[in-house]
Formats: C-alpha cells, sequence, structure tokens
C-alpha cells in the first residue's frame, strides 16, 4: 500500500494548524486527508480520518463541514474488501439530512445524487428522486454546475425508462 501523494504534507499541516490552538474547519481536513488515503487504498486509516471528523463536529456542533464528510463516508464505506452498501446509504442520507438543516441546496442536492447513484448501483428504487427533482428546479435552468446538470441527467434518464417511484425517505413524504 503507497502513500498517497500530498497525505504526509497533509497530516503535517494539520498537527502545525493544530498546534496554533486554531480548530475551525478541522473536519474539513479530516475529510481530504480520509480522500487522499482512500486514494492510496489506505482504507482503514481513511475510515478512522472521518470518524475523527465526526468526533470533532459532535464535539463542537461545527456542523458547515459536515455533509461533505459524510459524502466521503458513504463512498469510503464501498470501497473496503466489504462493501457496506447499508452504511453508505445511511451516510448519503444523513448527509441529507444535514444540508437540508443548513439549507444547502448545493450540497444537498450532491449528496441525493449520491445517494441516487448508490442506489442504482445496487439495483434498489430511487428514494430521493422526488428531492433531486425539486433540487434541480430550484437552481436556474441555465445552470452549469455539475452536480445539477448530473443530477439532471438522472432525472432525464429515470423519465426515459420510466423508474418506479418511491417516496423520499429523507424528506419524510408518503406516497
Amino acid at each position: 500500500m503507497s502513500s498517497a501523494p500530498g497525505s504526509a504534507d497533509l497530516e503535517s499541516g494539520i498537527a502545525e494548524y493544530l498546534d496554533t490552538g486554531a480548530r475551525l474547519g478541522l473536519a474539513s481536513f479530516h475529510t481530504l486527508l480520509a480522500d487522499l488515503l482512500l486514494l492510496a487504498g489506505d482504507h482503514p486509516r481513511a475510515l478512522a480520518e472521518l470518524a475523527a471528523g465526526e468526533a470533532f463536529i459532535a464535539e463542537t456542533g461545527e456542523r458547515f463541514n459536515e455533509p461533505p464528510l459524510l459524502i466521503a463516508k458513504g463512498r469510503t464505506l464501498m470501497r473496503g474488501e466489504v462493501p457496506d452498501a447499508a452504511g453508505a446509504a445511511r451516510a448519503y442520507v444523513e448527509a441529507i439530512d444535514s444540508a437540508r438543516r443548513q439549507n444547502a441546496k448545493l450540497l444537498e442536492l450532491r449528496a441525493a445524487g449520491h445517494l441516487t447513484e448508490h442506489e442504482r448501483a445496487s439495483g434498489q428504487p430511487f428514494t430521493e428522486i422526488d428531492a433531486l427533482a425539486e433540487l434541480c428546479n430550484w437552481f436556474p435552468a441555465s445552470s452549469t454546475l455539475a452536480d445539477v446538470r448530473s443530477a439532471r441527467a438522472v432525472l432525464a434518464e429515470r423519465a426515459a425508462r420510466r423508474e418506479p417511484r418511491r417516496g423520499s425517505s429523507a424528506a419524510g413524504s408518503q406516497n
């Protein structure tokens, strides 16, 4: 298992940052380091970094970086020797809920897109398709944001295939 390029520099930078007494945004640093470790194939350390980020959020209540951390957790859970599909789905739903509480529409869309892709890959019905459509409609039709374009492509593909609908679990709607 090789070391991810830049991971040692990032670990050193985090240590220096903490030495100053600063902690603001620490969860984002844990997420970045987890992504580098995952890229290098160090799944256990990637999960440990994400757990450290979650612990920081729980300790401080600083939730600004929670949705990206939870999205990274979902991705990481699926990349282990034994993928944890249920754990990944929970992480994506938690990311949606966190972004929704923050009224962070783009992060909510990104998390819903990851959950939808996860469900598609697992052959499961889409649980957040209605929320995904609502979020896409929130953005202007002319939006060139990659997450918006990707979500709209999923919706168009689903419409073409007439995928069965299911209620939005995170939104709590019933069908």
